[in-house]
This record gives C-alpha cells, sequence and structure tokens, in this order.
C-alpha cells in the first residue's frame, strides 16, 4: 500500500501542477485527484475489458471529465 500511496501522491502533485497553469472551475488540487481516480478506474477496466472497449471508455470518461472541471 505505502507504493500506492506514493504513487497517488506524486501523480497528484504533477498533475496539480499542470492544472495550476489553466483557469478550471475547481481547484488544481481537485482536478488532479479526480483525474488519478479517472486512470485508476480505468486501469481496472483494462483489465477486464479488450483495448478497443477501453479506448471507447476513455474518450466518454474524458469528455465527461473535462466539461466537468472546464469554465
Amino acid at each position: 500500500m505505502q507504493k500506492i500511496y506514493k504513487y497517488i501522491e506524486i501523480s497528484t502533485a504533477t498533475l496539480g501542477s499542470r492544472f495550476a497553469k489553466q483557469p478550471f472551475r475547481i481547484r488544481a488540487k481537485e482536478c488532479a485527484l479526480a483525474f488519478v481516480t479517472l486512470l485508476d478506474g480505468l486501469d481496472v477496466q483494462l483489465v477486464y475489458e479488450d483495448s478497443q472497449r477501453y479506448e471507447e471508455l476513455q474518450a466518454i470518461v474524458w469528455d465527461i471529465f473535462w466539461k466537468g472541471i472546464s469554465l
């Protein structure tokens, strides 16, 4: 679990600094946490679905995520 928490911490910090460069509807750290959670869910789907279905799901959730954080 330590490695997982470290991964989430580093990913959130890295993405948070990227999200901080643009104005969004929610804070940069919240955007980063939501994105890391989204990727985690997609990774699980990759285990259970084929790559084509994964790509479809990725496009859907990215669109919803982006519209959700955009001003």
